[in-house]
């Protein structure tokens, strides 16, 4: 093995699948989406106190309207994360990049279902329930498509298994 030249993914055969390279990516697109949208979050909060609303009227407008700046950059979050969920996931796998992002994508969801059963979560209109889950699994697949697109560039060819 050549320390200098990057490790070549793992040839897997193309109907494999791994479970943890699944896992590590929507574990990296919650992380980022946890990180990420608290900043988001944070940085409104500060913006409309520091406009001499109360900090009840700041939580109360950062969950007025699905349109908002902060809406739209929580969403962009969303679809970052989920994107750099879906490349980890492919790149890690070895096997079909495309199911194992997918399920990235899908474990990423999770973590939009869980926030909206916390304290004072407001009830989305289905359509934007349906956005939000539909958009994550779609940036990670994104990702991983990504991922198979740069690695058949760097290696000459399709990487084993890439659908």
């Amino acid at each position: 093995m050549n320390p200098y030249h990057p490790p070549v993914p793992s040839q897997a055969r193309p109907d494999s699948f791994s479970w943890r390279a699944s896992l590590i990516g929507g574990a990296a697109a919650i992380g980022g989406m946890a990180t990420l949208g608290t900043a988001v979050a944070n940085a409104s909060l500060w913006i409309y106190i520091q406009s001499g609303m109360t900090i009840e009227q700041a939580y109360a407008a950062i969950s007025l309207s699905y349109f908002s700046i902060n809406a739209v950059l929580s969403g962009l979050v969303q679809i970052a994360s989920a994107y750099s969920g879906g490349y980890v996931a492919a790149k890690y796998g070895g096997g079909g990049p495309t199911a194992q992002s997918a399920v990235a994508g899908l474990i990423a969801d999770t973590f939009f279902l869980i926030m909206l059963t916390g304290p004072g979560a407001t009830q989305p209109s289905i359509g934007f329930f349906a956005l939000s889950m539909a958009l994550p699994v779609a940036a990670a697949l994104a990702g991983g498509m990504a991922w198979s697109r740069a690695a058949s560039k760097s290696h000459g060819g399709p990487p084993e298994g890439a659908a």
